[in-house]
């Protein structure tokens, strides 16, 4: 298939940096108002966006949405090792600090601690099937049509896939990091990685937006975050 980042090359970067920043100003000032959970927020954020991409990125878009069904297995494969290696990670922080006894010395939760039960809150405000199925079927796909469809076909244009790919990561990373808490900032760049790599050498859309839907379902159904 044609390399559909050829013909971003000559289009400006500012074209990247306008629409990411509306997408941090919209989620920013929507984050002050009360009653609204940001996990929400992030959803409805990032479906608004997906117009934006069009927009700006039509032809692109189209052409990335091909199935992929050997990358679509193989983002099935890392949507399950980014799950286990997510369990184990919060598993390891949760021994960690209650095994040195700090919520006993300490007479309050640890910050770790803290992170987990706040991502745990974010999610159990509606209920889990709910936020489970919208998640993969909303947020996942219009994520991905966003920041790897739009920002990072952009961004691998200018700058070349290396870089591109690691801006991308951080941008992600940092934009669940701001609205959530940095251990979701951390989850977030390092799926976010793994998406961009499998957008990148599939050069289609439909194995990351698997790979997501699935990881999002796992995470909220079934991982233990406390």
């Amino acid at each position: 298939m044609k390399n559909v980042t050829t013909h971003t090359q000559k289009k400006s970067l500012n074209d990247v940096r306008a629409p990411v920043m509306m997408l941090y100003v919209l989620a920013y000032c929507g984050g002050h108002m009360s009653g609204i959970p940001h996990w929400i927020l992030l959803l409805f954020s990032a479906a608004a966006f997906v117009g934006i991409s069009f927009l700006f990125e039509k032809k692109t878009l189209l052409e990335m949405f091909v199935p992929g069904w050997r990358s679509s297995v193989v983002g099935l494969v890392l949507a399950a090792l980014l799950y286990v290696i997510m369990w184990r990670a919060m598993q390891a922080v949760a021994d960690i600090v209650i095994g040195e006894g700090t919520i006993i010395d300490r007479g309050a939760i640890p910050g770790p601690i803290r992170m987990l039960l706040e991502i745990r809150h974010h999610a159990s405000q509606i209920p889990a099937f709910v936020a489970g199925l919208f998640g993969a079927l909303i947020l996942s796909p219009t994520e991905e049509v966003f920041w790897r469809g739009f920002v990072q076909t952009r961004m691998i244009g200018r700058v070349g896939p290396i870089l591109g790919v690691g801006i991308v990561t951080i941008l992600y990373g940092g934009f669940w990091g701001l609205f959530v808490n940095p251990l979701a900032g951390a989850a977030a760049a390092i799926s976010g990685l793994a998406f961009s790599v499998l957008t990148h050498k599939s050069q289609s859309l439909v194995p990351a937006m698997v790979s997501h839907a699935v990881l999002w379902a796992l995470g909220i159904w079934l991982l233990p975050l406390y």
